[in-house]
């Protein structure tokens, strides 16, 4: 990735996810796929998060008791995916995914048709990850 310093330049995104419960949330993104809290608001009993690791980030936010997490699977058998995260070793991110009994959606494996290899895991909202590079994008 080429990052100039203009003003116009797109450097990243942040995804912002509705959560049922903000602490259940945070256990799972730190403890199980190793992502960590850099901002908790408020700071006692919390309703939103800033979660990084390595250069993704990801937004959660508790909003009421009447408000739920719609993954875009709930929607469309078709249309499961909620978040696409690259990585350039998928094959070891898999292993330390699988050392801490996360639940896969889909086993590492090669989408020829796709030119991607990914596994997918579902987090404890119904939300579906994905962990990808390109086929043609070995790790270096």
């Amino acid at each position: 990735m080429n990052i100039s310093k203009e003003p116009h330049q797109l450097i990243g995104t942040v995804p912002f996810l509705i959560v049922d419960d903000l602490q259940e949330s945070l256990e799972f993104y730190e403890d199980k796929i190793g992502f960590k809290a850099s901002l908790l608001i408020p700071d006692k009993n919390p309703f939103f998060a800033l979660l990084d690791r390595d250069s993704v980030s990801i937004m959660l936010k508790q909003i009421a008791d009447d408000i739920h997490p719609i993954p875009n699977g709930s929607r469309h058998e078709y249309a499961d995916l909620d978040l696409y995260i690259n990585t350039y070793d998928p094959d070891s991110l898999f292993e330390e995914f699988k050392n801490k009994d996360v639940a896969f959606h889909r086993e590492l494996h090669d989408d020829l048709e796709d030119g991607l290899r990914f596994f997918d895991v579902k987090d404890n909202n119904g939300y579906v990850l994905r962990f990808s590079r390109r086929i043609n994008n070995p790790p270096k």
